[in-house]
């Protein structure tokens, strides 16, 4: 498929869970681990070109920019906590060759990481376009000679760009599908503006922010210098380029997709921090802003209780129906009602976290909103066959008195 062909980011999740099982905090841990060297290496990056504390607060916003921080809390963000690494490491290693004025053994190390980050996730195949502007605009390379250094990477990009075109057309996604790609230059614009209204707390603001924030960076590029102004620039690009594929999918907006482009839009804001002081001042006005804004509204406070709370419940419904079934037959059906009905530790999968707990492939799960719906369902399916109901996230068997109601 054209959409979901991420192997490197699967072996990831796979080596942890083989190496730590089950344990949430490791994976947290893991990916906060990550999440600093993201930010790492955008400071190594920003460093380069800009000054140190611009670089020092590009690193501090992408560290703390909340409404980007979603994948931290999900494991099946790997690909975008991961994919984000592997570009990062990417730029930073064709930077070394460029010091170099053009190492091979760097180029070809740089290709691999960027053959890597397109096949932990899609949006880095457009990562060479940042990489040759960079050359092009932040180094001032010859264009010869950007051609003739970047071969490696162009031939990664060539070969995965021809898969992807040649799946576009013979394989493309239904229409219905929820990743199925559009790309009218509207939709285009219009997914753009939504992602940017995210990033800057649009639905806590509205648009008065978000005009405020733009006219203030504006301000501040102008008054700072042409170099700052040119990396800055690099910046949005990169925050367009990253977004990527998400820009052509309308019917599948999510808050994650923010976390590889913010990197971009931090180190943009950083670039503009000059030595003068109308620059000074504007650019640590919209940060203190972007790092205040959720803690002054309560949005931190908020998503921490919703996960607790959440956690607290699926914890609760998994260990009532562990002790309620007890040993589950191979191939069993197990039909639920009544559970949270939001992300329920049943609903994701149709009985993905029942397969892991009792490491039986077989098992399968139906959810209903009620006993009359299901209890057709049930009667209908053959052994073997649960049917629990939970009521205040406790759990109790209904399966023998289904049973009983079931037509001989």
């Amino acid at each position: 498929m054209i959409y979901n062909d991420r192997p490197f980011g699967g072996a990831f999740i796979k080596a942890m869970y083989t190496l730590f099982g089950l344990n949430h905090q490791v994976f947290s841990s893991v990916f906060l681990l990550l999440h600093v060297i993201n930010c790492s290496l955008l400071y190594a990056i920003a460093s380069r070109y800009i000054s140190r504390f611009g670089s020092l607060l590009a690193a501090i916003l992408s560290a703390t920019w909340l409404s980007s921080m979603t994948g931290l809390t999900w494991t099946a963000a790997v690909f975008d906590i991961l994919g984000a690494t592997l570009c990062l490491a990417t730029i930073y290693v064709r930077l070394l060759s460029v010091e170099r004025r053009g190492s091979l053994a760097l180029d070809i190390v740089g290709a691999i990481l960027f053959a890597l980050s397109i096949r932990t996730k899609e949006f880095a195949l457009g990562n060479i376009a940042l990489i040759i502007i960079v050359d092009l605009l932040a180094d001032r390379q010859k264009p010869r000679d950007v051609l003739k250094q970047l071969i490696p990477y162009l031939f990664v990009f060539v070969v995965y760009f021809v898969r992807y075109v040649y799946l576009q057309t013979h394989k493309p996604l239904d229409s219905g599908n929820l990743y199925s790609l559009d790309f009218s230059p509207l939709s285009i614009a219009s997914n753009l503006w939504f992602y940017i209204s995210l990033l800057f707390y649009f639905n806590i603001f509205g648009k008065i922010w978000i005009f405020f924030v733009a006219a203030c960076i504006i301000t501040s590029a102008i008054t700072s210098n042409r170099a700052s102004l040119k990396i800055a620039l690099i910046g949005l690009l990169g925050f367009a380029v990253m977004l990527g594929p998400t820009l052509l999918i309308p019917k599948h907006r999510d808050e994650l997709y923010l976390y590889t482009p913010h990197f971009y839009m931090a180190l943009s804001i950083g670039a503009v921090y000059s030595n003068r002081f109308i620059s000074k001042a504007i650019t640590a006005v919209v940060s203190i802003g972007i790092f205040a804004a959720p803690l002054a509204f309560g949005r931190y406070e908020n998503i921490l209780n919703y996960y607790e709370s959440m956690g607290k419940a699926n914890i609760r419904q998994m260990t009532s129906a562990q002790l309620v079934l007890g040993k589950i037959e191979p191939g069993s059906k197990i039909f639920l009602v009544g559970a949270t009905p939001i992300f329920n530790p049943f609903s994701y999968g149709h009985g993905d976290s029942l397969r892991v707990i009792y490491r039986d492939k077989s098992i399968s799960a139906v959810e209903g909103a009620s006993i009359a719906q299901l209890e057709p369902t049930f009667c209908a399916s053959p052994e073997p066959k649960r049917f629990l109901e939970f009521h205040n996230q406790l759990a109790t068997d209904l399966t023998a008195k289904l049973r009983s109601r079931c037509d001989p």
